[in-house]
């Protein structure tokens, strides 16, 4: 039996990855969160297509498709962290374990309870189209936690699409 501190609603799952980029982005509002993905993809035309999710309220999620490699990674975090535009603990946890982490789970918060991340928009590379790399391997794991996201098959196309 499974005591009650550690049941199953207390357990909050990650999709991690030291392979392509990845970013938990907090307090920054969907339209932002576009604005620095089409930065990122102009200086990083390596990183390929994005999804952005909604994570919580005032929390967004960024999935890069193309692999990049962990140097790679190192490199664009550290200037990201350096513009105050990636969580503390976020970087700290990435330079500890070695890889990146987002939650795909629901999470029971101390306020209120957070369902798992949703996709909003899915923006593409001006380098090309979507090889789907990253992306589709973030969205299997996501999926076995979302019932309501099984119908996704594999976002080919803008969810809502942003310029």
């Amino acid at each position: 039996m499974i005591p009650p501190e550690l049941s199953l609603s207390n357990l909050v799952c990650g999709y991690s990855t030291s392979r392509h980029l990845i970013l938990d982005l907090d307090g920054i509002d969907t339209y932002k969160t576009v604005r620095l993905v089409r930065l990122l993809q102009l200086d990083y035309t390596d990183l390929g297509c994005a999804l952005v999710l909604r994570s919580s309220r005032n929390g967004r999620h960024v999935v890069f498709d193309e692999y990049v490699g962990w140097d790679r990674i190192l490199s664009i975090t550290d200037t990201l962290s350096a513009l105050h535009l990636l969580n503390y603990g976020y970087q700290f946890l990435r330079l500890w374990r070695g890889d990146l982490t987002l939650r795909v789970s629901p999470k029971q918060g101390t306020r209120l309870a957070e369902r798992s991340p949703r996709p909003l928009d899915l923006l593409h590379s001006r380098r090309g189209c979507c090889h789907l790399h990253g992306i589709r391997g973030y969205l299997e794991v996501l999926k076995a936690f979302s019932p309501e996201l099984q119908s996704i098959e594999t976002i080919t196309y803008p969810v809502n699409p942003v310029s």
